[in-house]
């Protein structure tokens, strides 16, 4: 289960000015996300139900396209 891997838990209120903070370090990849599924808003059930398996790891990214 540990494999050498550091993290970091960040723990804020949430405001405008802390998002632009976090999509800033984001890209300058300080700070990165496991991405685990990436689905298309369609397929937002199924998403779901990824979500409440004990199989995921990392975040669930919903799609959306205008």
């Amino acid at each position: 289960r540990f494999t050498g891997k550091k993290s970091r838990n960040l723990l804020m209120d949430i405001n405008e000015d802390d998002l632009w903070e976090l999509k800033k370090m984001a890209e300058a990849e300080q700070i990165r996300s496991h991405v685990g599924g990436l689905f298309p808003f369609e397929q937002a059930g199924e998403a779901q139900a990824l979500s409440e398996s004990a199989h995921l790891r990392g975040k669930i990214v919903l799609q959306v396209l205008s």
